[in-house]
């Protein structure tokens, strides 16, 4: 589920805030592409379609793999619903 190429093919299938497809912001290295992908599809997959508003953190295993396979220089953490922009 957090392979590569499974990730480039659930990317365009998810939407943002404002409904568009999700796509690779400019500025955006592919692993945080990646990354943010492998997050949002697992709480997809785990939860299913919760909102924005409705949130639940993932498992600690989960965050490790998904750290360790697509690392990044910033790290933020879960984040509440109301705190992400």
């Amino acid at each position: 589920m957090i392979y590569r190429r499974v990730l480039l093919q659930a990317g365009p299938l998810l939407r943002d805030k404002n409904g568009r497809g999700y796509r690779r912001r400019d500025g955006q290295t592919e692993n945080q592409f990646l990354r943010a992908v492998a997050y949002r599809w697992l709480v997809r997959w785990i939860f299913g379609y919760m909102g924005w508003d409705n949130t639940r953190p993932l498992p600690a295993c989960v965050y490790n793999a998904i750290r360790t396979m697509y690392q990044t220089e910033m790290v933020r953490g879960y984040q509440p619903g109301q705190q992400r922009d």
